[in-house]
C-alpha cells in the first residue's frame, strides 16, 4: 500500500464563481499510515485551508504467484 499526500495551491475563484480553484503544488509519497498521518498534520500547520487544499489517496496492489512448468 502506497499513500499519496498532495498539496495544492489555491488560485482565486473557479470558472463559474461557485468555489475555489487549485492548482497542483507537489506530493509525498509514502508506505505506512502512521507516517502519512503526521506528515498531513504537520502539512496542514503549514499550508492552511482554503489557500491550500491538502488531499490523500491510497494505491493497493495485488500479485498472484503463476504456476511455472519448466518441465
Amino acid at each position: 500500500m502506497t499513500y499519496r499526500i498532495n498539496i495544492a495551491e489555491g488560485k482565486g475563484r473557479n470558472w463559474n464563481d461557485t468555489g475555489l480553484q487549485y492548482s497542483h503544488y507537489y506530493a509525498v509519497e509514502t508506505d505506512y499510515e502512521e507516517t502519512m498521518i503526521r506528515i498531513v498534520e504537520d502539512l496542514r500547520q503549514v499550508y492552511p485551508y482554503p489557500a491550500y487544499d491538502i488531499t490523500v489517496s491510497k494505491s493497493t496492489t495485488t500479485s498472484t504467484r503463476l504456476p511455472m512448468d519448466l518441465g
